[in-house]
């Protein structure tokens, strides 16, 4: 036994301590070991107890989870009763027994690298054949030390306990052992690299804004599937990450890989939009431009003529020179005579005057399209005609403004 301490002790020195990692959920463990057990049931006397005390066993497991084993485990111990008991053996000279555990227990494991600690409950049931026929059912623990040399090879050293409320005999008893033995590892993966990642993990938006949220998972060394779950306002593709703002508040987009079981979550604000922008006022329509205006004018004629005199073209040019430096300004050229002549002879007269000052105009540049002709025969005095000075300003064509 002490033989067997120093050689696991060496072993536990020599491990890579740091460079491996504690077993990971999906690793099988199949192994074997050596039980020796220092408190044995004494409801019965054995023969060379020392001997009695060596037993062996095999031990299965699965880690559920990172660090926690299911394992189930037998072992069985071989001993011998005193011959001749008057109740199990009487009149012989052996009397040979077989004491078998089977345990399930829940083992965690404590630790990464080189060594790791071991701590573990369960129940289990114990039988006793050959010179006694009997089963009882056990509760117990256990506690040890996990060496590990390779990531599939494993040493252990553990201490057991196992308590029998209802032994041989109705009596209650505890057996208490160590157990050396070696594991084999296989299956599982490295989680060392699982993670998640979102992005981006915060941003801000307005209600009927969009954002894609991107996720990278890893579980196993390999690429996980990714899905999407939102907390508080809005809505959101679980499949894509797109997020869509409803309401103004905060919102919480989180990122799950299927496999790891890991997340990763990112803030979403929403703000309140703000007030629409007022649209600025029109501007001003610009002043009209000032009217043009035209004084009336007036240009006189001899008697029974319509043709012009030199004074009467000077007037008309003046006009002339009027008109083009005012070209919105249109006009009226009415003509008129004094009271002498028939009223239809005057009325042909005035005509004939109106005719001479518009012809003037257009010959000397003015549009037609500006002037209106009119006349108005002797029915339109300004001055009285019973006089020689008031008939001459009769004699008359206007030019006046008509827009």
């Amino acid at each position: 036994m002490r033989r067997a301490v120093l050689v696991i002790a060496g072993l536990a020195l020599s491990a890579p301590v740091g460079s491996l990692t504690a077993q990971n959920g999906g690793t099988f463990e199949i192994g074997g070991f050596g039980r020796y057990t220092i408190s044995y049931d004494d409801s019965y006397n054995t023969v060379d107890e020392s001997r009695n005390l060596w037993g062996g066993g095999a031990r299965i497991g699965y880690f559920i989870g990172n660090n926690f084993a299911l394992e189930i485990d037998g072992n069985s111990n071989p001993a011998d009763i005193e011959a001749n008991d008057p109740v199990l053996c009487p009149n012989a000279t052996s009397c040979p027994l077989l004491h078998r555990n089977a345990n399930l227990r829940g083992i965690y494991n404590i630790g990464s690298g080189g060594i790791g600690f071991m701590l573990g409950a369960g129940v289990g049931v114990t039988k006793l054949t050959k010179a006694i026929d009997h089963t009882a059912f056990t509760v117990g623990g256990l506690a040890g030390i996990r060496l590990r040399p390779a990531s599939w090879f494993n040493i252990r050293l553990e201490g057991v306990l196992d308590f029998i409320p209802n032994g041989w005999n109705d009596e209650s008893n505890t057996n208490i052992a160590l157990q050396a033995g070696a594991s084999l590892l296989f299956g599982g993966c490295s989680h060392d690299g699982d993670m998640i990642s979102i992005s981006p993990t915060s941003v801000a938006l307005e209600p009927g804004q969009s954002q894609t949220f991107s996720s990278t998972a890893m579980y196993c060394g390999k690429d996980d599937a990714v899905s999407y779950r939102l907390t508080g306002p809005g809505s959101l593709d679980s499949l894509t990450g797109r997020y869509t703002a409803t309401t103004p508040g905060t919102a919480q987009v989180t990122a799950y890989s299927r496999k790891g079981g890991l997340m990763s979550s990112a803030n979403v604000t929403v703000r309140t939009p703000p007030p629409p922008v007022a649209a600025p006022a029109p501007a001003p329509a610009p002043a009209p431009a000032p009217r043009e205006t035209f004084e009336l004018s007036m240009v006189h004629f001899r008697f029974d003529r319509s043709d012009l005199t030199a004074g009467g073209r000077d007037t008309v040019m003046a006009i002339v020179n009027t008109l083009k430096a005012r070209p919105t300004v249109n006009v009226d050229v009415i003509g008129h005579t004094d009271w002498i002549g028939t009223n239809a002879y005057n009325m042909k007269l005035s005509q004939a005057r109106a005719e001479t000052v518009r012809r003037f105009l257009v010959d000397n540049g003015i549009s037609e399209s500006r002037i209106m002709v009119k006349w108005r025969g002797e029915e339109e005095p300004i001055a009285d005609n019973g006089s020689t000075a008031g008939r001459a300003l009769n004699r008359r064509s206007e030019v006046k403004q008509n827009n």
